[in-house]
């Protein structure tokens, strides 16, 4: 299990977000805080991002742009420590560019996290990753706390 889940208290039925560090920064800490949204509520999202299309066709492309500004919507609360070393390492972006971010670092924006996701796969492997423990952690804490109340 995830060290980040020992310290995680499952307080109530509501949804809570819960802040995972990127692993794939040097020196830096980058945590991005998720609400839990499971695979079928993905699944959704990806069928509701996929055009409909007129006509017969083998297989529909998904618009992974609007997939990913969708799940952006959906499943992130926010993010800590976005500065320019770690935008660097994540994302495309021209030097003259990295100059113009604060020292404080980048406030969360829904365009800009959907930007990481459609520009940097590792990212977009990790925070599906992200979503999968949480979703099974979620289900595991239910289940013990369902076991725990009294029936009656």
């Amino acid at each position: 299990m995830s060290p980040f889940f020992k310290e995680h208290s499952y307080q109530d039925d509501e949804l809570h977000p819960v802040d995972f560090e990127y692993p794939f920064v040097q020196d830096e800490k980058f945590c991005v805080s998720l609400l839990p949204v499971d695979r079928k509520q993905r699944e959704k999202l990806m069928k509701q991002a996929t055009p409909q299309q007129k006509g017969f066709r083998v297989t529909p492309e998904i618009n992974t742009s609007l997939y990913h500004k969708a799940l952006v919507k959906e499943a992130f609360a926010g993010w800590k420590g976005l500065t320019a070393k770690v935008a660097e390492n994540l994302a495309l972006i021209k030097p003259e560019a990295l100059s113009t971010i604060p020292s404080e670092g980048i406030s969360y924006d829904v365009e800009d996290a959907a930007y990481l996701l459609d520009h940097n796969a590792t990212f977009k492997l990790w925070i599906d990753e992200c979503l999968d423990q949480y979703e099974i952690w979620n289900k595991a804490e239910k289940e013990r706390r369902a076991k725990n109340l009294p029936t009656g």
